[in-house]
Parts: C-alpha cells; structure tokens; sequence
C-alpha cells in the first residue's frame, strides 16, 4: 500500500501565522496532539493520499471532518485513519478512493479551533493516537517532511524558496536555519528519542545558546 504527502505534492504551502500552528512540532508545542496545517483558500480539493474509504463527521472544535480509513492490499482496513478538519463541504460518504484521487471533500474555516481558512491534517495509528504522517510516506521522491536515523527531523519549505528544519521528540524542539546544521547536531546525541540523557539536555541548552549568541 502507497501511503504518501499528498497535499505537499499537490503544492499547497505549510501555513503560518501567529496563532495558527503551522507543523507537527508546533502543534505539540502549542498542547495540540499533532497534525500538519496547509493555507489554502476555501473550496480547495482534499486529496487522497492512499487508498480508503471515507467517513464525513462533525466535531466541535475541528468542524466539518473527513476521516479517512486506510485499506491494505488485502482490500482490508488496516486500522490507520487520516483525518482533514475545518471542511467546508464533505464528498459521498462511504466512498472509497485511490492515491490522489480528489475525495470530494473541500477545504474550510469550520469549527471553534481555526483562525483562518486551511487544512489540518493529521494520522492516526489503530489505537488513535496521532502519529506523524511522514514516518509512514512511501515512494515519494520529494516529501515535505523527512526522518532522521536518530529522531525526528521536519523539513519545512517557506513562501520565499527557503526552509527551516526542525529536530524534535516529546522531550523537546529545536530550530534550525540549514538541514546540515540540523543533521550534525543529531549525530551528536546517539540512541533514540525513546530514552533522553542529562548529556542530552546538555547539548540542547548549548545549542540553544549558540541559536541566541551566547
């Protein structure tokens, strides 16, 4: 099964913004349980990024919701889901749908947790814990975000060509203007983010200081 970034290959831009989180990281810095948010006008196409069935609800604060269950090459459901919150219009329930197929679906600024129009996107593994959805992309040449062998890396591109790069676990997030910078940081700490080290800490409260010259 092909799971992969469909709405970053569709070119819809990472949002941004004061109040609006923009990545994952950010997200759980700000107390959400993560997602990715993507500023597109009202009415933009959801795309498919694998293949699976649609089931359209509502919710509070995410508004008009599309959940989005995943189906393996058994053509069973694998448990995964995908969800797309603050929609403005939903397309058949119960559809099922491939890889990059428009699913009907259409982008909004529905719900109490929005301050603009956008998509949030987010994965949920079968227990319904959201996960991060590129650790799971496949076969996509050039994907929005990537994972380092160490912990978690997030490439994010800006509106003026460039891009930041983010390191994180639930222990902690980091910023950084270049993707090397970011990798020779995270060959510095070793083991995994499963397990966090004074050593650890260490090295972010120097890098830290660096980031601010100090």
């Amino acid at each position: 099964m092909r799971y992969y970034d469909s709405l970053g290959e569709a070119g819809y831009p990472i949002s941004g913004g004061v109040t609006m989180a923009e990545s994952y990281a950010e997200h759980l810095e700000r107390g959400s349980a993560g997602g990715v948010d993507y500023a597109v006008r009202t009415g933009t196409p959801i795309i498919a990024p694998t293949v699976g069935r649609v089931l359209n609800r509502s919710t509070t604060g995410g508004g008009l919701t599309a959940r989005f269950y995943h189906i393996g090459d058994d053509g069973q459901e694998t448990g995964f889901y995908d969800e797309f919150l603050h929609l403005s219009a939903f397309g058949p329930d119960g559809a099922i749908y491939g890889p990059g197929d428009d699913i009907g679906a259409r982008s909004g600024n529905t719900g109490s947790q929005t301050t603009g129009p956008h998509i949030h996107w987010h994965l949920c593994d079968p227990s319904g814990s959201r996960v991060p959805q590129w650790l799971y992309f496949q076969d996509n040449p050039n994907p929005t975000h990537q994972e380092d062998s160490k912990m978690n890396l997030c490439h994010i591109p800006q509106p003026d060509g460039t891009a930041k790069y983010l390191l994180f676990n639930e222990a902690f997030y980091l910023e950084f203007t270049g993707q090397s910078a970011a990798n020779a940081f995270a060959s510095q700490i070793g083991g995994n983010s499963a397990g966090v080290s004074k050593s650890f800490f260490d090295l972010v409260k120097a890098q830290v200081a660096k980031n601010q010259g100090k």
